[in-house]
């Protein structure tokens, strides 16, 4: 098991909202970047997460990114702004790309610590450290635990639907409007069938004795330890150093 997976989730969980906010305190890109690489590389070294996975997950947002960039340079107004050149109603300058280098980092910096703790942490402790350490109500807890099971099933559920609908001949057509005609015919089924597992799920709950009240004992028990102030001091003091020094 690598160090990460052996971190209290609610730890890492409070230490990674923590630097999220310590974020709001630098407007330079360079901090910001250091910033950034700290959750990177503590989910490659420390939590076993290939670079490749860790790209995969990054690349949806770097469209935001660019966004963010292109967004501030050309229509931020600064006034005594150094521009860099005007091409009919934008006017790009060097201190409005820098505003928007840093917004965008910052973008990063939170979905990279969004990465580190889905990467690095099992659902299910997640759930219980949640309840235990973090006095969560169980009916809030164990229905975050059974939306994060129902997620991969309907997946599958999906696949299911699309192969019977071929076998009726009634493959999904090229183009948007395809797509949309299958989206309809889709979402009825995938409906019906979270209805029917969610009253299956409630039904076993609540023949296993499951009242919903904060008095329960659990079969196991997420503690704190000696691991988890090792990594809140680590990363609490490398974020400090990188934004006071």
């Amino acid at each position: 098991m690598q160090a990460l997976q052996r971190v209290n989730p609610s730890v890492k969980l409070l230490v990674s909202v923590v630097c999220m906010m310590l974020t709001l305190l630098t407007r330079e890109p360079i901090v910001m970047a250091l910033l950034l690489t700290i959750p990177l590389l503590a989910t490659w070294l420390f939590g076993g997460v290939p670079l490749l996975r860790i790209a995969k997950r990054l690349a949806p947002f770097l469209i935001f990114f660019l966004m963010y960039v292109w967004m501030q340079g050309a229509f931020a107004r600064i006034p005594n702004a150094h521009v860099l050149y005007e091409f009919l109603w934008y006017r790009v300058s060097v201190e409005g790309l820098m505003v928007g280098l840093t917004v965008a980092l910052r973008m990063l910096v939170f979905v990279s610590y969004g990465i580190l703790c889905a990467t690095t942490t099992d659902v299910t402790l997640f759930v219980l450290s949640l309840m235990q350490q973090l006095r969560v109500p169980p009916k809030l807890a164990y229905g975050l635990m059974a939306g994060f099971r129902f997620v991969p099933m309907f997946k599958s559920e999906m696949e299911q639907i699309r192969l019977a609908h071929r076998i009726r001949g009634m493959d999904r057509q090229p183009g948007l409007r395809g797509r949309w005609e299958m989206m309809k015919r889709f979402t009825i089924p995938l409906l019906a069938q979270a209805i029917r597992k969610a009253e299956r799920v409630a039904i076993a709950m609540e023949s296993k004795g499951f009242d919903g009240s904060r008095d329960r004992t659990f079969y196991r028990q997420v503690k704190t330890g000696p691991v988890d102030a090792i990594f809140a001091g680590v990363v609490l003091g490398l974020n400090g150093i990188l934004l006071f020094s």
